[in-house]
C-alpha cells in the first residue's frame, strides 16, 4: 500500500472515530438536558409497560453508542482480515 492509501487509511479512521464521538456526546447531551423531566414525568408515576418501553427505547440506545463508541477507540488497529 503506498502513501496514498495510509494517508486514505487514516483519514477514513479518524473520520469515523469523530462521527462516533459526535454521535455520543448529542445523546450524552440530550439525555443530560430531559434527565429532570424524565424523572418528574416517567419516573415519579406508578410503573406500567409504557414505562418499560419508555426505558428500553432511551437506554439501550446510549448503552449502545457507548459501546460502539469504546470497542472502536479502544481497537483502531483491529481489522476482519486475518
Amino acid at each position: 500500500m503506498g502513501a496514498l492509501g495510509v494517508s486514505l487509511v487514516v483519514v477514513l479512521l479518524l473520520n469515523d472515530i469523530l462521527r462516533r464521538s459526535a454521535t455520543l456526546a448529542l445523546i450524552t447531551y440530550d439525555h443530560l438536558l430531559t434527565f429532570a423531566g424524565e424523572v418528574h414525568f416517567v419516573w415519579g408515576r406508578k410503573f406500567s409497560g409504557a414505562t418499560v418501553i419508555f426505558a428500553l427505547n432511551r437506554y439501550v440506545n446510549l448503552f449502545s453508542k457507548i459501546a460502539l463508541f469504546v470497542s472502536t477507540a479502544s481497537w483502531p488497529n483491529q481489522t476482519d482480515q486475518v
